[in-house]
C-alpha cells in the first residue's frame, strides 16, 4: 500500500491549498478531465445491470476510481473496466466495502425501525386512551399523539444524521485501503470525524438534496433506475472523500496507507490503467 501526505490529491482544476469540504460536482470533473472517462462509464453502467454481481463491480471500480484522485493519477482518474479478471477483482473490492458499510449501518436500522414501532405504538395508545375518556380527551390525546410523532420523527432524523457519519468515514477507509480492518478501527474512525465533525455534517445533509435531484434520471428509459444509482454511488463517493482530503489538509489529521491503485490484473499498465 502507499502512504500519500494530506494534500498530496487534488480535484481537477482546483487551485493548490486546502481542498474545498463540500463538492458535488467533482466526480464529473473527474469524468470531464479523463480521456476516456465517458465511455468507462458507459460501459460501468451497463455492468451495474447484471444481476447481483453488477452493483458490487462497480462499487469496486468506483473504490479504485477514489484511490487514483486521491493519488492524482491525472489525468487518467478513471480505472479501465478491464477483461474477466479485472471484474472478479472490482467485485471483491466492491463486496468488502459492502460488508464494512453493512456491518455499521445495520444497528442503526434495527434500531431505526425498533423507534418507530415504539413511536406508533405510543401515538395510537395515547389516541384510544383519550377517546376512551370523552370527546374533549380524545381531541386533546389526538393533539398530543401528533406532537408525539413529530418530536420522534424530527429526533431520529438527527440521531441518523449524526450516526450516519461514522458509517460513512469507515466505509472510505475500507474503500481507500482496501483492507477490512481499516474499516473497523473504531478509535481511528471516530479521531477522523471529530477532527471536523461540522464539514461532515453539511456535507450529509447537502448529498441529500443532490441525491433528490439525481433522482430524477429514473425518467430515462429502461436504464433509469441503475443510472440513478451508478450516479450516485460516483457522486456520493467523491464528495466524501473531498471531505476526508479536507479534514487532513486544515487538521493535519495523520493519513492512512492507501491501497493499489489498479486490479493485479491492470498492474502491467502502472498508474495509466
Amino acid at each position: 500500500m502507499q502512504n500519500f501526505p494530506p494534500g498530496s490529491s487534488s480535484n481537477p482544476g482546483q487551485v493548490p491549498g486546502v481542498p474545498s469540504a463540500f463538492d458535488p460536482m467533482r466526480a464529473f470533473r473527474i469524468i470531464q478531465a479523463d480521456p476516456d472517462g465517458l465511455s468507462k462509464c458507459g460501459l460501468m453502467l451497463l455492468i451495474s445491470i447484471v444481476p447481483l454481481v453488477g452493483g458490487f463491480v462497480v462499487l469496486g471500480w468506483v473504490t479504485y476510481a477514489l484511490r487514483r484522485a486521491h493519488a492524482n493519477v491525472a489525468p487518467v482518474f478513471l480505472p479501465a473496466p478491464g477483461d474477466l479478471g479485472t471484474a472478479i477483482d472490482y467485485g471483491t473490492q466492491g463486496l468488502k466495502a459492502f460488508f464494512v458499510s453493512l456491518c455499521w449501518t445495520l444497528p442503526i436500522v434495527v434500531f431505526t425501525m425498533a423507534f418507530v414501532g415504539c413511536l406508533w405504538f405510543g401515538a395510537g395508545a395515547t389516541i384510544v386512551a383519550g377517546a376512551t375518556q370523552g370527546e374533549e380527551m380524545g381531541a386533546a390525546s389526538m393533539v398530543i399523539a401528533l406532537l408525539v410523532v413529530f418530536g420522534g420523527g424530527l429526533t431520529l432524523a438527527v440521531f441518523n444524521i449524526l450516526v450516519s457519519i461514522p458509517a460513512a468515514v469507515a466505509t472510505l477507509r475500507a474503500e481507500l485501503s482496501g483492507v477490512l480492518a481499516e474499516g473497523f478501527s473504531i478509535s481511528a474512525v471516530f479521531t477522523t470525524v471529530r477532527a471536523k465533525f461540522l464539514p461532515w455534517v453539511l456535507n450529509l445533509l447537502l448529498m441529500g438534496l443532490v441525491q433528490f435531484g439525481i433522482a430524477f434520471l429514473m425518467l430515462v428509459p429502461i436504464v433509469g433506475i441503475f443510472l440513478v444509482g451508478f450516479v450516485s454511488q460516483l457522486v456520493r463517493g467523491f464528495a466524501m472523500l473531498s471531505v476526508y482530503e479536507h479534514v487532513l489538509v486544515s487538521t493535519g489529521t495523520e493519513a492512512f496507507p492507501v491501497g493499489p491503485l489498479a486490479p493485479p490484473s491492470l498492474s502491467h499498465l502502472g498508474q495509466r490503467a
